[in-house]
Order: structure tokens, then C-alpha cells, then sequence
């Protein structure tokens, strides 16, 4: 999932809080799985960490939760269901159903 979203070389590494990329020095959380241990964990990098950029992804439906939970240190972003249903469709296509 993480391939369809970003670039190779702005997926993030191991590191020392949650988030799945770094993209022009914003670090980035997609939350489309409501995984809430993730999202807590970024929320806690957000107070420690107040000099950074934040950015989550999530869908139209989580909006609101996210929202409340990470206060306006983060910008959150709707991503589109149809959208991700039609890129992993094409993904499984092209590389899992031979």
C-alpha cells in the first residue's frame, strides 16, 4: 500500500516514532487501516516533537476522529476509498493474479 502512495525513496525507515513517509519535511501517517496503537504513537511524536510537520491520510469516515485526536499540530488529509479500491485492484491484477 505504502508503494502505491509513495515514492520508494520517501517511505520511511526505521525510526524512532511512527509514520510511513517524509515528504518535503513533513512526516507523513496514512491511517487507512485504524490502526489506533500507530496513530497514538504519531500523536505522542506531534507533543514532543512541536518543530515538525505533521500529515495524516485517512479516509472521508475517519475524518472527524483524527481530526479531534491530533489537534491542528496535523494537517489531515481524505483520501478517496474508490480511489484506493481501483489502485489495489490494478496492483493485484498486475502483480498477484497470474
Amino acid at each position: 500500500m505504502l508503494e502505491l502512495l509513495f515514492g520508494e525513496d520517501q517511505i520511511a525507515k526505521l525510526t524512532s516514532f511512527e509514520y510511513d513517509a517524509k515528504i518535503h519535511g513533513t512526516y507523513i501517517l496514512y491511517h487507512l487501516d485504524s490502526d489506533l496503537c500507530r496513530l497514538n504513537r504519531f500523536r505522542e511524536a506531534i507533543i514532543y516533537e512541536p518543530n515538525e510537520k505533521y500529515k495524516a491520510l485517512c479516509f472521508e469516515w475517519q475524518y472527524d476522529f483524527v481530526k479531534k485526536f491530533l489537534g491542528d499540530r496535523a494537517k489531515i488529509t481524505v483520501i478517496s476509498f474508490d480511489k484506493v479500491d481501483k489502485e489495489m485492484s490494478e496492483y493485484y491484477k498486475q502483480y498477484l493474479i497470474k
